[in-house]
């Protein structure tokens, strides 16, 4: 898959276009029209507390993204990341029928830009990461971010800000 098919499809649905990480964009096939992953999905992108332990168990890299909801006003962005001993799980609204897309739109955006220097952050500080980082953002499922160490136990965090600043603050005193 090219990055540029993603940018297409995501700007013909006049959506923002998330963060794509160069080295995972290759391992890409379109699911669907706006759903893209780098294996056979796991289980519906909607059903988190399904997918997100599927992915935890392995250590490959892994990356699916796309809209994913039901009805005329559910609609929400998934973006589900392993990579660079990071696992990421994000469900964003999307759009829908009762939603301005417009703001919404601008909201998307702003969030794109927070991960984007969050993945530039993780990218460049992996190596020195004691265990997985682990962040779950979720507008329908529960969130939080932790630690994933080698016994496989995750040690999460309190949520007391934004969970992608605060890993932001965290990541910024690792060396």
């Amino acid at each position: 898959m090219k990055e540029q098919d993603i940018r297409i499809a995501f700007q013909h649905a006049d959506l923002p276009v998330p963060p794509l990480p160069r080295e995972l964009i290759k391992t890409l096939s379109p699911i669907s029209d706006l759903n893209f992953c780098s294996q056979q999905p796991i289980a519906s992108p909607y059903d988190l507390p399904q997918y997100l332990p599927e992915i935890l168990q392995s250590n490959d890299d892994f990356f699916s993204l796309g809209q994913t909801g039901y009805g005329i006003n559910n609609l929400y962005f998934y973006y589900y990341l392993q990579w660079n001993n990071l696992t990421l799980a994000i469900q964003q609204h999307w759009g829908g029928a009762y939603i301005n897309h417009t703001k919404n739109k601008q909201k998307l955006e702003t969030y794109f830009s927070l991960l984007r220097a969050l993945l530039f952050q993780v990218h460049k500080k992996h190596n020195n990461f004691n265990g997985k980082l682990i962040i779950v953002d979720s507008v329908i499922h529960s969130s939080g971010w932790g630690w994933q160490y080698s016994d496989n136990t995750v040690k999460w965090h309190d949520k007391d800000q934004s969970i992608l600043k605060q890993v932001q603050t965290v990541l910024s005193d690792i060396a």
